[in-house]
């Protein structure tokens, strides 16, 4: 092999560990694939071995429609595939007119509705991986004008075969995190409760939906020069202290907002998990989530009255102020009042409260 051949391997050794880091990045390495051995299109599909379906490959085709069009209906008819299934073997490379009977394979299904009219010669089939569920392949078409494929290409395709077996692997789990971590991101803004992350020196980064509302209304906690700044100057001080400290435990504050509501505020000391950032959370006021109603409802059959009573409870008013507002009789709130904690089990108001915020999650209403 010349330096320039070795120039080019390298080049697109190069291109294919990219896209380990960049999972969109399929479609154009596989297209230089293809070139280097002489084939029409390339797709890198994933195979249920239950049931034979295959997966859609999000752009690790050269021809998305071709890829669309074997993923939806003529996998399970791939007599190559049910070749492969009987004895695997990862990095291995074969082809349709090796592993098959040339004359079965021309007369199969599969050919006849999927290559034949797509200008498919033969397919070659890299085994990537393998486990009790599933398997992971690289299919790559040879064009009819072609003809077969030439042990040259081959063998230049079985050097390249491992390094795309252990890209996609990677690739496969640089997905997987990123969306678990889009997961983990959608549930924080959906929290009820304000999540903060500051660095040491008490500067706000980022805030959750919950955090940007609650800086916004200002009766908890304000920004000023970039820095987190509660109402409560007592409080505000132990979170500037624990910001600064650090440690490997959580700090507890009791702070009050503007109205001499208590909230308790938590700063979970910075870490390498964190990014070297402290995540400050700041208790919920107390209300009831747009959907509680509908939760209660399902959970211990309340009506649609007790809620009401129920709804103005959790944001602190006494039994006279549910009957004023709601402009019932003192006697019929209390009657409520009555049912909502027979049917919860509870026997004091302090004791609903505490199940109403186990029952209905901490999550921010639409």
């Amino acid at each position: 092999m010349g330096p320039a051949a070795r120039s080019h391997t390298e080049d697109l050794l190069e291109a294919i560990y990219d896209c380990a880091l960049t999972p969109g990045g399929w479609a154009p390495v596989l297209k230089r694939l293809c070139d280097v051995v002489g084939a029409e299109a390339a797709t890198l599909v994933t195979h249920e071995q239950a049931t034979r379906n295959a997966m859609p490959p999000e752009g690790a085709s050269t021809d998305p429609s071709l890829a669309r069009a074997y993923c939806e209906r003529y996998a399970r008819l791939n007599p190559h595939l049910g070749q492969i299934r009987v004895d695997p073997r990862e990095g291995r490379v074969t082809t349709s007119l090796t592993a098959l009977d040339p004359r079965t394979f021309r007369r199969s299904r599969f050919f006849e509705e999927w290559c034949q009219p797509s200008g498919f010669h033969e397919l070659a089939i890299v085994e990537l991986a393998r486990t009790p569920t599933h398997l992971g392949t690289l299919g790559l078409a040879r064009a009819d004008a072609d003809g077969p494929y030439d042990p040259e290409a081959l063998e230049t395709l079985r050097r390249f075969a491992p390094h795309v077996g252990r890209a996609a692997r990677l690739s496969s789990l640089v997905k997987e995190e990123r969306a678990c971590n889009d997961a983990l991101s959608a549930l924080v803004e959906k929290l009820a409760v304000a999540t903060l992350l500051v660095d040491s020196g008490g500067r706000l980064v980022r805030a959750n939906a919950a955090g940007t509302a609650l800086i916004e209304e200002g009766q908890v906690a304000t920004v000023r020069e970039r820095r987190l700044r509660l109402v409560d100057s007592k409080a505000d001080a132990a979170v500037q202290r624990a910001l600064a400290n650090g440690g490997v435990v959580p700090a507890y504050v009791a702070a009050h907002d503007s109205g001499r509501v208590p909230r308790l505020v938590t700063v979970l000391p910075a870490s390498e998990r964190t990014g070297g950032l402290a995540v400050v959370l700041i208790g919920r006021s107390q209300h009831l989530r747009a959907d509680g109603d509908r939760i209660m409802t399902e959970v211990f059959g309340l009506t649609a009255a007790e809620n009401r009573v129920l709804g103005l409870l959790v944001t602190g008013a006494s039994p006279t102020e549910a009957a004023e507002r709601l402009g019932l009789s003192i006697a019929t709130v209390r009657t409520h009042i009555r049912r909502v904690l027979d049917k919860t089990g509870s026997s004091r108001q302090a004791d609903l409260m505490c199940i109403v915020h186990r029952v209905v999650p901490p999550l921010r209403g639409e």
